[in-house]
């Protein structure tokens, strides 16, 4: 007992010479993680990436604001590696190769990932959980696009970051665009035209009882679907058809009808007849009219 009074009387001393307990130590403050918003910094975990797995086989990069995803294929099996803090490691990914194309991401623009997510935000009218992926989006077209959680549409970029335009079918720059992305220089297709959805699309052939359909949907890259058509229209040179005649007869038709063509309109280009040259037919809310080239509405 003699040293408890002996520590009470040394406390009482200090507290009576106006003595303070001792501070508590401060908590060191913790280092805030990367962000991968800032500029230059996505482009420097992915050289990081890259050099780790030591291949430029690249078939899936994945990047938000605090973690790089890369897949390479090595033999002929995809193996992913993530960047987290700045130290990159293999993990467990569902990323399979199933041949599909093969890319270096350096090509591409990351150089400033918020300028790219604040575009995206833009179009898609969130921000919330975004995720920029390079990957194969269809016959070995490998395209930017970011994405949001919750869902929106996704919003795609060039290779230089230039951000894939919305389509506009009843505009005449934006429909020329359109029309020159789904007919990819072919001088031969048995329909050519604009969809209910807004879509452009032109049908080539692709050989006996199938059809290459190339579609430009309105918030996304060009895309070729083969069908099975049997017995499709004769061809013709899509070179001959141009944005201002679809408009023109597009016009026509809704004109005709006293409708306008934000009720929504489809339209196809194609020959009737094997010994027909081309004309316009034009569908507004349900009722098809056929017009010549230059827009003159043909008797039914």
């Amino acid at each position: 007992m003699v040293w408890r009074r002996l520590v009470l009387i040394v406390c009482a001393v200090g507290l009576l010479a106006g003595c303070s307990p001792a501070p508590t130590p401060s908590p060191t403050p913790s280092t805030p993680a990367p962000d991968l918003t800032a500029p230059g910094l996505a482009a420097e975990a992915i050289d990081q990436l890259m050099a780790y797995a030591g291949s430029t086989r690249v078939i899936n990069v994945e990047i938000t604001r605090s973690e790089a995803r890369l897949a390479v294929v090595i033999g002929q099996q995809a193996q992913t590696y993530a960047w987290r803090d700045g130290t990159v490691s293999p993990v467990d990914a569902d990323t399979a190769y199933v041949g599909q194309a093969i890319f270096d991401p350096r090509d591409y623009n990351l150089s400033d990932l918020a300028v790219l997510f604040a575009t995206a935000a833009a179009m898609a009218g969130s921000d919330k959980n975004q995720k920029l992926q390079i990957v194969d989006y269809d016959e070995g077209q490998v395209y930017l696009n970011i994405t949001t959680n919750p869902e929106t549409l996704p919003v795609f970029f060039t290779t230089t970051g230039q951000l894939v335009p919305l389509l506009d079918p009843t505009g005449l720059t934006s429909l020329a665009g359109g029309l020159a992305e789904v007919v990819d220089g072919s001088t031969a297709v048995v329909r050519l035209g604009i969809g209910a959805d807004g879509s452009v699309f032109a049908d080539s052939p692709a050989g006996v009882g199938q059809i290459a359909h190339r579609v430009r949907r309105q918030q996304f890259p060009a895309y070729v679907q083969l069908k099975t058509e049997t017995n499709p229209p004769a061809s013709f040179d899509p070179t001959a058809i141009s944005a201002a005649q679809m408009n023109c007869a597009a016009v026509a038709v809704a004109t005709s009808l006293g409708r306008s063509l934000s009720d929504g309109f489809a339209l196809a280009v194609y020959r009737a007849t094997p010994d027909a040259g081309p004309t316009i037919f034009v569908t507004i809310g349900g009722t098809t009219l056929e017009t010549t080239l230059d827009g003159k509405i043909l008797p039914s």
